[in-house]
């Protein structure tokens, strides 16, 4: 039997065991439903977020990592060892992803520097005294900026500003973003006046510097993303290599030769790992802006 087809059916003999064990532990779909869903909902997030900065929805941005697996298996089939098949397909699924992240963080990183222009258009036209600022936001989403254009959609036609703020900030989905659609519903109240002396004195000054803390966490990150692929770069060209040589390929053939490999996979992975708790960030705060809309409610019903 090859080593491949003894692979797989040792790995239907696991999926089998597993779902043996879950029956006899009482699982049942419909009680645990709510449980796995959340929690999973803080992976999907993270997902959403990675899939906005894309300009993607999240099923595009899921389809893409299955498509990138699905490429990662073929292509080991090529080689023909099994440990190289699955972890291909682990590299096309959480591999690519991780080097588009990169440009999900730009992405975000430009839209958050388009608010500090779009907040002083905002004061700008406020300060012609003929607009208030349900009017004005409204206005401004007519013909926004191209990198706030997706997160600003909600606003132009909206009914009620309060809840086109709060799809704009699960649009977005970018804690700087969220604190900007909080402090838009918490001057609704306000007369135009107020918000214009409040904008230019405080929120505008604290942007600048979110904006300043966001950076260098970019800057941070991409550091270390640049390292991690330096490791994955010259860890692909020595394993390309030694497939290239035949008495080598034959000795990771055998159980030990991929027992090796998967040694050689942990050892890539922790040293990712170990690159990624080496950066230094700021932790950021997300803003729940529904729940700042519904406080707003009760608080003038």
């Amino acid at each position: 039997m090859s080593p491949l087809l003894f692979f797989i059916e040792v790995l239907l003999l696991v999926a089998v065991g597993l779902v043996v064990l879950l029956a006899a532990g009482g699982f049942g779909p419909g009680r645990h439903r709510g449980r796995v869903l959340e929690r999973l909902e803080p992976l999907l997030d993270r997902e959403r977020y990675v899939a906005s900065g894309l300009g993607w929805s999240l099923r595009v941005w899921l389809a893409i990592r299955l498509g990138a697996a699905g490429l990662g298996l073929a292509v080991g089939a090529l080689i023909g060892t099994p440990v190289v098949i699955l972890g291909l397909g682990v590299v096309g699924l959480f591999g690519v992803p991780w080097w588009l992240k990169a440009r999900a963080a730009q992405r975000k990183l430009e839209m958050d520097r388009a608010l500090i222009p779009f907040m002083i258009n905002l004061i700008n036209l406020l300060s012609q005294g003929q607009q208030t600022l349900n009017h004005a936001l409204k206005d401004l989403a007519q013909n926004p900026d191209p990198r706030l254009a997706h997160a600003l959609e909600p606003l132009k036609e909206a009914e009620s500003v309060s809840d086109a703020l709060v799809e704009v900030a699960r649009r977005g989905m970018s804690p700087m973003l969220e604190r900007v659609c909080v402090d838009l519903l918490l001057s609704m109240d306000q007369t135009p006046e107020a918000f214009i002396e409040q904008a230019q004195k405080i929120l505008i000054p604290q942007y600048d510097q979110d904006l300043e803390i966001q950076a260098r966490n970019h800057a941070a990150l991409a550091g270390g993303r640049q390292n991690g692929l330096i490791v994955i770069a010259v860890m692909a060209v020595a394993f390309v290599v030694v497939m290239r040589v035949e008495t080598l390929r034959a000795a990771y053939a055998g159980l030990v030769g991929q027992l090796m490999l998967l040694v050689d996979g942990a050892m890539i992975v922790g040293i990712l790992g170990i690159l990624d708790l080496m950066t230094p960030r700021t932790p950021w705060i997300r803003w729940d802006v529904a729940a700042v809309r519904e406080q707003m409610r009760r608080r003038y019903a």
